[in-house]
C-alpha cells in the first residue's frame, strides 16, 4: 500500500507540472501580429498575397493538387529567382468569391486559380481565417469570379468546417509538413522536450522498481505469483500511459 501512495503521489506531481507547462507555454507564445517570413528560390512569377507551396526547395503557386504543401503567403513579388514568403501572423492575401463571399473568421484555403484563395467548406486544409470581409465592390472580377486581397492570420491545418474542430487528419498533415514544425517557440520546444524526457524516465524508474518488487514478492510468497505478477502488468500499463500522455501533450503543445 505504501508504494502504491508513492506511485499516485508521483503521477500527481507529474500531471501537475504538464499543466503548468501547458499554461506557461500559451503566454509565453502569443499569436503576433507581425508575420514571420523566410526567404525561398523560385522559377515561377509570384506576387505579393499569393498562396505558396514549398515543393523540391522552389516555392511555386499553390492549387487543389500541391494544397498539402502550402508553406505560406508571398510578401514581395519573386525578384532574381528568390522571393519572401510569410509563414506565419498576418499576411495580406489574394482571395475569390468563387466558394461564396467571405466573412471575416472564415477558413481559407485553395481556389481553382493557382494562388488564389477562396472560403474553406466541408473539411479540408486551411491556411488561417480571414480578418475581414469580403467587398465585392472593390474587387476585380477575373475569370467569373471577383478577387481582392483580405488580411489572413495565417495557421495551417487540418479543419472540420462543420464541427470548427480539427480532425485526426491534423496529426498526420502536422507531421508531413515542415511549416508547421518551424514555427514553434523556444518555449514549446522546450517544453515539448521536457514532456517527453520526464514521460519516459518516470514510466521506466516505475516499471524498474515495480520489477524488483515483483521479483521479491515473488521469492518471499510464490502462492499469490499470479496476483502479484497481474498487479505488475498494472504498473506496466500505466507507465506506458504516461508516456502516450507525455507524446499527446506535446502535439497538443504545437498547436498552440
Amino acid at each position: 500500500m505504501p508504494d502504491f501512495v508513492k506511485l499516485k503521489a508521483k503521477l500527481t506531481i507529474f500531471f501537475a507540472n504538464l499543466i503548468f507547462l501547458l499554461i506557461l507555454t500559451a503566454h509565453l507564445n502569443p499569436i503576433s501580429a507581425q508575420s514571420v517570413s523566410s526567404q525561398y528560390n523560385t522559377k515561377a512569377n509570384i506576387k505579393s498575397g499569393e498562396l505558396i507551396s514549398v515543393i523540391n526547395n522552389y516555392a511555386r503557386l499553390t492549387n487543389n493538387n500541391n494544397i498539402s504543401q502550402f508553406t505560406g503567403i508571398a510578401n514581395q513579388n519573386s525578384y532574381s529567382g528568390e522571393v519572401s514568403i510569410a509563414i506565419s501572423g498576418i499576411a495580406y492575401t489574394y482571395v475569390s468569391n468563387s466558394n461564396g463571399n467571405i466573412q471575416k473568421g472564415d477558413y481559407i484555403t485553395s481556389s481553382n486559380i493557382p494562388g488564389i484563395g477562396e472560403e474553406l467548406a466541408g473539411k479540408g486544409v486551411s491556411i488561417g481565417k480571414a480578418l475581414s470581409n469580403f467587398n465585392i465592390n472593390s474587387a476585380k472580377k477575373y475569370d467569373g469570379t471577383y478577387i481582392e486581397k483580405l488580411p489572413v492570420l495565417i495557421d495551417i491545418n487540418y479543419i472540420n468546417v462543420n464541427t470548427g474542430e480539427d480532425s485526426f487528419s491534423p496529426l498526420a498533415y502536422s507531421i508531413g509538413n515542415p511549416q508547421i514544425r518551424k514555427t514553434l517557440s523556444l518555449a514549446q520546444l522546450v517544453s515539448i522536450i521536457f514532456i517527453l524526457i520526464a514521460s519516459v524516465i518516470l514510466a521506466m524508474t516505475i516499471i524498474a522498481r515495480s520489477a524488483r518488487n515483483t521479483i521479491k514478492n515473488t521469492s518471499r510468497n510464490p502462492l499469490n505469483k499470479s496476483e502479484i505478477i497481474r498487479n505488475f502488468y498494472k504498473v506496466a500499463a500505466i507507465s506506458i500511459g504516461i508516456v502516450i500522455a507525455g507524446i499527446l501533450i506535446s502535439y497538443i503543445i504545437t498547436l498552440f
